[in-house]
């Protein structure tokens, strides 16, 4: 998912967002002009916590757009495990 908010909340913001979920992985972090863009895989069932906390804290200024759903079960095969089986064969 991708989160935009104000540079000058983004201390504030990314302690918040990382308390969270202890699932978080943020993949890409970079300021433009005025504004932070997060990068980030969340688990889905605190979206719409992280909605919330992130509509309060900017009053309404920030953004949160969803850029990929993936469900990943134990045991599920990556494409990166496909692609190894496929060469070794």
């Amino acid at each position: 998912m991708k989160l935009v908010f104000l540079a000058k909340d983004a201390k504030k913001l990314k302690e918040k967002i990382t308390k969270l979920s202890t699932t978080l992985h943020i993949d890409n972090e970079e300021f433009l002009d005025a504004s932070m863009q997060l990068i980030c895989s969340i688990d889905s069932r605190v979206f719409q916590e992280l909605n919330t906390l992130l509509c309060s804290e900017t009053r309404g200024q920030g953004q949160l757009e969803l850029l990929s759903f993936r469900d990943v079960a134990e045991g599920d095969e990556t494409l990166n495990d496909l692609h190894e089986e496929k060469t070794n064969d």
